[in-house]
């Protein structure tokens, strides 16, 4: 399998739970497909990182999500001085979690930019995390603002273009787009961790979400998770394909850490010419 295959363009916010660290072996793994969804989008690692096709579908439950995609197609020069403006302080990150708090009282590029410093620029991408530093001297912080400053460009604008975005529950948006030339990244809350602000998704929810990718799902769909009984259980009995990733995390205190990340797909990987 080809894992040099570099993204497109990088996802504007390092999201708790994000895939940056994975990309390169997920893009490796995407078939060819006409119809797109990303169920679970949180940063979109995968949606900004592939090729784009005509019809393309991102969800997410988390309305400052969505409102910072929105913003970035309707009031991207606004959003994007405010960016540029930003330092690495701890009281721009107190203002951003104020807005995010009171949403209401802001309007929504200043809750656009609140998202985008907070998923940024705290603990792990957390909207409870304290500001992000780090003593390592190959991770500098005031550096990776200045590449997040560069990489917010119009290039963010035209890719998300002509997207349908949806703010619902990631079954029915499957559901809607269940047809044979689809392809559904899914990247759920993984069970029995710290979900951070998509906390409360069930095993009961994964097992929902297993029985439609088992009983209804016509596409091809790639799941992310870590190993569980539950998910092997319907590996097996369905002969999807299952890969194992294994990486550090690279939040502060964790920093060295292992974990092992599950891909589990179900189709087959088509030859590469080399």
């Amino acid at each position: 399998m080809d894992t040099k295959i570099s993204p497109l363009l990088k996802t504007p916010l390092s999201y708790y739970g994000g895939k940056a660290s994975i990309i390169r072996y997920m893009l490796a793994l995407v078939p060819d497909h006409e119809v797109y969804t990303e169920v679970f989008l949180g940063g979109g690692t995968l949606f900004w990182s592939k090729k784009p096709v005509k019809n393309e579908t991102i969800n997410d439950t988390l309305d400052i999500v969505v409102n910072f995609y929105k913003v970035i197609k309707n009031n991207y020069r606004p959003l994007k001085k405010r960016v540029d403006a930003t330092l690495l302080c701890r009281s721009d990150k107190d203002l951003a979690k104020k807005i995010i708090r009171h949403k209401r009282k802001y309007n929504k590029v200043d809750l656009a930019w609140a998202a985008w410093f907070i998923f940024n620029f705290s603990y792990a991408g957390k909207l409870n995390g304290g500001l992000k530093y780090s003593n390592h001297p190959g991770t500098v912080v005031p550096e990776i603002l200045k590449h997040k400053k560069e990489r917010f460009t119009e290039h963010l604008v035209a890719r998300i273009e002509h997207e349908t975005i949806e703010n619902r529950d990631a079954i029915g948006v499957l559901r809607s787009r269940n047809v044979s030339n689809a392809f559904h990244e899914i990247d759920p809350p993984y069970i029995g961790c710290d979900q951070g602000h998509y906390r409360g998704y069930t095993e009961n929810n994964f097992i929902d979400l297993l029985e439609f990718l088992q009983n209804e799902c016509t596409g091809k769909f790639m799941l992310h998770n870590y190993n569980s009984e539950i998910l092997d259980d319907y590996v097996k009995r369905n002969g999807w394909n299952k890969k194992e990733i294994v990486h550090r995390l690279t939040a502060p205190r964790k920093s060295g850490s292992v974990k092992c990340e599950v891909i589990v797909y179900n189709y087959k990987l088509q030859p590469t010419l080399f």
